[in-house]
């Protein structure tokens, strides 16, 4: 992979944990409700995003830690 800053991963977390799951269930919802189109293909699309997001993450911890840069 390669190495990201503090900030990068940090911005990148809230996006994977908190941002891209929300925007999914809020079009979900609201696309039921005002019958929006695509509305179990974008937040499947979303999650798909959001899920290879977390692996990358993950990945650039394990690394982090491998490296004995700190205690994450």
């Amino acid at each position: 992979m390669f190495k990201m800053s503090n900030e990068l991963y940090d911005i990148l977390k809230e996006v994977a944990l908190t941002i891209l799951p929300a925007l999914a269930v809020l079009y979900a919802t609201l696309g039921k409700i005002w019958n929006l189109p695509y509305v179990s293909e974008l937040p499947a699309t979303l999650m798909a995003i959001d899920t290879f997001l977390g692996v990358c993450l993950h990945i650039s911890t394990s690394e982090y830690r491998k490296d004995g840069d700190a205690d994450v």
